[in-house]
């Protein structure tokens, strides 16, 4: 007992510079495991009390600069703390020491979670739940303090075990953590901080139906918020997580339904994010209507402006042109030329229709588009004029293009359709631009035409 009294004074005496906290810090605990449950004498506790206080003032005083510190001050503060109160159990005052000890628990674990020290996170939050409860073992919520602090803790108890597999218990204690007597007495931004960790943990679950249950969860804590541009921001960003989810578990009534109701109240971003689920449904539903293709894309040119887009937004509709394609490859070709439409005026419009003509021929030399052969043809050889007259292409951007349509060509002589190897092989050639190296890509394909026009004729003989 002697040397905690000692190490106490000497912490109300501390002063920058003098004996090092984390030092007197380590002495205390091991003094502390030395008294255990030894009774002690009320004048002995006066100084241990005030050294505790000290040790969090100074962890508060440095918050932000040196968190290995703050959390052994606050560790050793909290053990002190919880020591006085077990020695003064059942006096007047029970009621304000308990919410004074729940306040530092709650901070001292999450201090730990953010250090990476879970297990002493996990044990100070334990502590924390007993202060949360009187001595008649009833939670004592009427008390505002309690019972933010209560459902702060839960919050994050629910966080650390599930992250130790504890699911069962970390869905029981988040679900307790937004009872109304609780989420009736957070502020905003308290009830925005338990809906960041539901989204955090529907992020690294694992299960999708354990996703889904945490998206829920922090979707019904927003909808209870009054509607702000932030607050509405964030529950369609969380409607759009759970319409995703929702189809990755093949439940493709329940996300067409939230797709729905974000083409009707979104635009930008999250309606280009939706229509996207919205094409995958359609392509998992194995739906071979056009019409149905085409209806979705009228409406995406309606409620979507793609204007001096971001490189995510185009990405997003270069995703979703791929997906359309092998159903309606017309439909995905008249998307990508209302991108550019849209963009017409921008100052990035030439490295814009660079990419959009390949994505084009892409689209049309694939094996998987919907058009004809010769119909496909042809439109290759269309936007090839496009050259010139909608925009210019890079030597490296005809390079790349050349590169899909020869693909193409050698594909059909894989596949011994020697006249449609043929054809693609003389479009190839139409995109050969003088660049250096451009002899030994023209000579290379000069030779599969060859090769293809040989294998024709044999064929030909052979069947005739």
């Amino acid at each position: 007992m002697e040397a905690l009294i000692s190490a106490s004074e000497r912490v109300i005496a501390h002063k920058h510079g003098g004996e090092s906290l984390r030092a007197l810090c380590a002495e205390i605990e091991a003094a502390l495991s030395v008294v255990g449950g030894t009774a002690v004498a009320q004048e002995d506790l006066d100084p241990i009390e005030a050294a505790a206080i000290s040790l969090w003032n100074e962890s508060v005083a440095i918050r932000g600069s040196d968190l290995e510190t703050v959390v052994r001050l606050r560790g050793t503060a909290l053990m002190m703390l919880h020591m006085v109160a077990n020695q003064v159990a059942g006096s007047s005052s029970s009621a304000q020491v308990c919410a004074r000890i729940l306040t530092i628990a709650v901070a001292t674990g999450r201090a730990y979670h953010e250090f990476g020290e879970t297990d002493n996170a996990d044990m100070a939050f334990e502590l924390a739940a007993k202060y949360a409860q009187d001595e008649t073992e009833e939670p004592h919520y009427s008390n505002d303090k309690v019972a933010k602090e209560s459902a702060m803790l839960l919050n994050y108890r629910a966080e650390i075990l599930w992250r130790k597999n504890q699911s069962n218990v970390a869905f029981h204690l988040m679900n307790r953590a937004c009872n109304t007597r609780f989420i009736e007495k957070l502020t905003i931004r308290e009830i925005e901080v338990i809906a960041e960790t539901c989204k955090n943990l529907a992020a690294i679950s694992e299960k999708k139906t354990d996703s889904v249950q945490w998206l829920k969860i922090c979707l019904n804590l927003l909808l209870g918020l009054i509607p702000t541009p932030k607050t509405e921001a964030r529950k369609t960003q969380i409607l759009l997580l759970l319409a995703s989810e929702y189809y990755q578990l093949d439940s493709l009534d329940i996300a067409d339904t939230i797709v729905t109701q974000l083409l009707n109240e979104t635009e930008g971003l999250i309606a280009l994010s939706a229509f996207l689920i919205k094409f995958k449904i359609l392509d998992k539903r194995q739906v071979q209507d056009p019409e149905s293709y085409s209806a979705a894309c009228k409406l995406l040119q309606e409620r979507v402006v793609l204007v001096n887009a971001k490189e995510e937004a185009i990405n997003l509709l270069f995703t979703i042109l791929h997906l359309i394609a092998p159903h309606s490859t017309p439909d995905a070709l008249k998307l990508a030329d209302w991108l550019l439409a849209q963009n017409e005026s921008i100052p990035e419009k030439a490295s814009l229709f660079e990419r959009v003509f390949l994505v084009k021929i892409h689209l049309l030399a694939s094996p998987t588009s919907k058009i004809v052969k010769e119909e496909a043809l042809e439109s290759v050889k269309a936007v090839i004029r496009t050259i010139g007259v909608a925009g210019n292409v890079s030597s490296n951007g005809s390079s790349c293009a050349q590169m899909i349509v020869w693909r193409s060509g050698i594909n059909a002589m894989n596949e011994h359709r020697y006249q449609d190897a043929i054809d693609w092989l003389n479009v190839a050639l139409k995109l050969v631009t003088g660049a250096a190296n451009d002899d030994r890509n023209s000579a290379s394909i000069q030779l599969k035409l060859a090769l293809a026009c040989g294998a024709f004729v044999l064929n030909s003989l052979y069947w005739n």
